[in-house]
């Protein structure tokens, strides 16, 4: 993201009477920065904005803060981990909160995008759902 931005990650601007609506659905956001709030800024002050989150790991990166809500309405689907407490809004019984994903440098893992793999070890292996 552009310096003086917000939502390095995703930023889904519903405010002043705007609407946006967005679901993440099998992603990682990882490593991403901005002015403020480095993963997804859900902002729907004097609007509306909409985020439906499920198995997706968020890794904070220098700007910090997984998820930032501004009078939004988030959605979590469950089977999501975040490295930091995002239990205000990843509060299903297969979210987790506070733990290192133990990601891999971004790569080419095969396939037609750089990724993450997962490290040995990682909390991650085997905690998703096919949806």
């Amino acid at each position: 993201s552009a310096p003086g931005s917000v939502g390095g990650g995703i930023f889904i601007d519903g405010r002043n009477s705007g609407s946006a609506a967005l679901t993440v659905s099998n992603s990682t956001l990882s490593g991403n920065s901005a002015t403020s709030v480095g993963g997804i800024n859900n902002q729907g002050f004097g609007g509306s904005a909409t985020l439906t989150i499920r198995d997706t790991i968020l890794k904070t990166g220098p700007s910090g803060e997984n998820i930032f809500n501004d009078s939004g309405m988030i959605t979590s689907l469950g089977y999501n981990l975040s490295s930091d407490d995002a239990s205000a809004v990843l509060n299903q019984s297969t979210d987790q909160n506070s733990i290192d994903p133990m990601l891999g440098p971004l790569q080419d893992n095969g396939g037609p995008t750089f990724t993450h793999g997962l490290s040995a070890g990682s909390p991650a292996i085997d905690k998703g759902k096919n949806f």
